[in-house]
């Protein structure tokens, strides 16, 4: 940054003082009016996996610069799924160059079969009872990532499926400052509403088939016993959360190709705190596993990213 300078010797000698004398020709000190910036506080290689004794690898679009902040979207796999398969199902990382953003696709632990699960809630889907911390872990992950890869922490996204869903609206309800918007897809919530304890508002979107018969539209009970609530139970929730405006807008999509026409409804309510809309994404005729095209794929990372903490 170039600013003019006056010499430093004026109001010294206009008040008698001696007069400082300027930078000898020979000498960089002050050359042209440069300021040099302050020290970055990035040093070092930059990292490819961030997770410590979980590791996850980080996938970075085109033209990254740890100069420069950065959004994140970290993706959660449904129930013994995996990150990477479930990063290729949603194309999250690869719309991470088009739309400018860093992509996190972590595994949560396996239980005694073998399947990986994330700790969400009592319904879903730590079924062996081993109260992992994927809470903590989830956090920590964004926090590891603020500080080594200068992720802008008023642009962090989770986007779930299944378990995932439950996974990323846990996220929301107990570290609501950690996270920007969350996208919940066929997943649910705590079954009391109280014990949702989000402490200011966060980006709300859930996507849900209403033909799904493994985690229910409308809600249910799983074959534990355990119960939870429907989709638009959910998003009621979220909207007096946020309080967000009675009315909702409306727009017709198609986003399943294994169904035919426009088989999406995108209700948006707005006017919510903090701009923090709440949508629903109801799919007439999809499953649990909706056949998501291209138009799906582009129009989740553009709704994320469209939510921004002020």
């Amino acid at each position: 940054m170039r600013r003019n300078l006056f010499l430093a010797g004026f109001c010294l000698s206009a008040c008698g003082a001696p007069i400082v004398q300027a930078p000898a020709l020979g000498s960089d000190a002050g050359r042209s009016g440069v300021v040099e910036p302050p020290p970055s506080r990035f040093t070092g290689p930059v990292p490819e996996v961030l997770g410590g004794n979980r590791p996850t690898n980080v996938i970075f679009p085109e033209g990254y610069d740890r100069s420069e902040p950065w959004p994140l979207i970290i993706v959660l796999h449904g129930y013994s799924a995996g990150g990477i398969w479930q990063d290729r199902y949603l194309g999250v990382s690869a719309r991470g160059s088009q739309f400018g953003y860093i992509t996190l696709a972590p595994n949560g632990t396996r239980n005694g079969q073998g399947n990986r699960f994330w700790n969400a809630t009592e319904a879903c889907c730590d079924f062996g009872d081993s109260r992992v911390d994927d809470l903590g872990y989830l956090t920590g992950l964004i926090d590891e990532a603020i500080e080594k890869l200068n992720v802008d922490p008023m642009r962090v996204y989770l986007v779930g499926h299944s378990n995932g869903g439950f996974m990323a609206n846990r996220v929301a309800c107990d570290a609501a400052s950690k996270v920007t918007a969350v996208m919940n897809i066929a997943g649910s919530s705590f079954m009391d509403s109280e014990r949702c304890r989000a402490d200011e508002s966060v980006g709300y979107l859930h996507v849900h088939g209403d033909l799904d018969t493994v985690i229910a539209y409308g809600g249910g009970r799983l074959a534990t016993g355990a119960s939870y609530p429907g989709a638009e139970e959910i998003v009621r929730r979220w909207r007096l959360r946020n309080t967000c405006a009675a009315n909702a807008s409306e727009r017709r999509l198609d986003f399943d190709d294994g169904v035919l026409g426009d088989e999406t409804t995108a209700s948006t309510w707005s006017g919510c705190d903090g701009g923090m809309d709440v949508q629903l994404w109801s799919l007439r005729g999809s499953s649990h596993i909706p056949g998501f095209n291209g138009a799906f794929q582009d129009e989740l990372a553009a709704q994320l990213l469209s939510y921004m903490r002020r």
